[in-house]
C-alpha cells in the first residue's frame, strides 16, 4: 500500500535487531522522538519503531531490545540513585489508517492479525538521510 502524501518532515527511528522490545533501551532513546513501541513487543530488522523528531529528514537505526547487562554485586551509595537511567519515554499506538497516512513512498506497512507493522524494506542497517519529493 501506498502513501497519498509523502510530505514529513521528519525522519524514522528504524530497528536494527529482531527481539523484544526492552524498556532500558527505549528510556535510552527517549531523546531521539516518539515511539511507536511498546516495551514486551516484538520487532524486526528494519521495523520502523518510532518517528525522529531530533533531526529532520534523518532514518536513524536503533536497537531497542538491549538489556541493561548489570546484574548487580556492585556496592551502593548515595549517587546511584541519581546515575539510573530514566524510564521516560512517549509511545503511541497507530491504527492502520494512521500508518497509511504516516508512511512515504519508500515504506510500508505489514498487517497481521496480531499487529500492524510499519516497515523499511531497503533498509541497509546505517543512518540515511532521507529526501524530499515535490507532490506531483
Amino acid at each position: 500500500l501506498c502513501a497519498l502524501e509523502t510530505e514529513r518532515d521528519t525522519g524514522a527511528l528504524i530497528s536494527v535487531d529482531t527481539n523484544i522490545v526492552e524498556e532500558y533501551s527505549l528510556a535510552g532513546h527517549n531523546n531521539q522522538g516518539r515511539f511507536f513501541i511498546l516495551p514486551g513487543d516484538e520487532v524486526h530488522y528494519g521495523q520502523i519503531v518510532g518517528e525522529n523528531t531530533k533531526t529532520k529528514l534523518q532514518n536513524l537505526g536503533i536497537n531497542v531490545c538491549k538489556k541493561n547487562e548489570q546484574q548487580g554485586g556492585m556496592r551502593a551509595n548515595a549517587t546511584d540513585g541519581a546515575k539510573k537511567r530514566q524510564i521516560i519515554y512517549s509511545a503511541q499506538r497507530f491504527t492502520f489508517e494512521d500508518c497509511v497516512s504516516w508512511v512515504c513512498d519508500d515504506e510500508l506497512i505489514t498487517v497481521t492479525p496480531k499487529s500492524i507493522r510499519m516497515r523499511k524494506p531497503k533498509f541497509s542497517g546505517k543512518t540515511s538521510m532521507r529526501s524530499m519529493t515535490p507532490k506531483k
